[in-house]
């Protein structure tokens, strides 16, 4: 670990407005959370040892800046919802019958006139009724 290296890491206000310049269209507290996680980031480096040197300050604006972008970025994804929706795709499904033809089929009144004709016979005593 070396004191050093920690002590020349930029101030938080070295890197803003640089950074805000990449970016113009981000807040200013995206921008600034931006910088002290980069920041955060170096730091952490250096006293893990994977960082011998501290990068320049357009090198650290540039992590920043697409740090912001990526925050910024929408992370939903239009989705068509199909909740509750069945598809019905008639596989196995009987076919559908023939037509009949009209010839089978009796009138209405026909029909009525059976029925009515069936309850007017009086039914022998001996009779079981099924």
């Amino acid at each position: 670990m070396d004191k050093a290296l920690l002590r020349n890491i930029p101030k938080v206000d070295e890197l803003l407005a640089p950074t805000h310049a990449l970016c113009p269209d981000a807040s200013s507290a995206a921008v600034t959370a931006a910088v002290r996680r980069t920041l955060d980031t170096l730091r952490e480096d250096i006293l893990s040892g994977a960082a011998r040197e501290i990068p320049e300050i357009s090198a650290l604006c540039a992590l920043a800046a697409d740090a912001v972008r990526r925050a910024e970025m929408p992370s939903l994804r239009p989705v068509i919802n199909a909740t509750g929706v069945v598809l019905h795709t008639h596989l196995g499904a009987r076919p559908k019958p023939r037509r009949t033809p009209r010839s089978t089929i009796l009138p209405l009144n026909t029909m009525w006139k059976a029925a009515d004709a069936a309850c007017a016979m009086p039914m022998s005593k001996n009779s079981s009724a099924d």
